[in-house]
């Protein structure tokens, strides 16, 4: 009866599925669910995924704080995380701070 991590990304993939019938994501309610999984199932690739979705609503600040709160052990190497952070950068008219994310080097 408590939905499981599996069932809350089916459910994020299911909203995404929805622009090919209305043309638009709806990113609120993306961010919802992505909400409910990270309070649940807080996994790196879950907290990147919330982010992205709260930077798509527009909330930038909240967005990148919830990059900030993963801790840095897990990000440091991690691609996708730099990728969001870069994102998130731009679209808050940092393009300084975005090419930087971009432009880590990984080991």
């Amino acid at each position: 009866r408590t939905p499981g991590p599996f069932q809350l990304e089916a459910a994020i993939q299911s909203a995404h599925a929805q622009r090919a019938w209305t043309g638009r994501t709806p990113w609120t309610a993306i961010a919802s669910i992505y909400e409910v999984l990270v309070r649940h199932f807080p996994s790196t690739g879950a907290r990147i995924g919330h982010a992205v979705a709260l930077g798509e609503t527009g909330r930038l600040d909240d967005a990148l704080a919830a990059l900030d709160g993963i801790e840095t052990a897990r990000t440091a190497a991690h691609q996708p995380w730099w990728v969001a952070r870069a994102w998130l950068m731009r679209r808050a008219g940092r393009g300084a701070q975005a090419d930087a994310a971009l432009d880590v080097r990984l080991s």
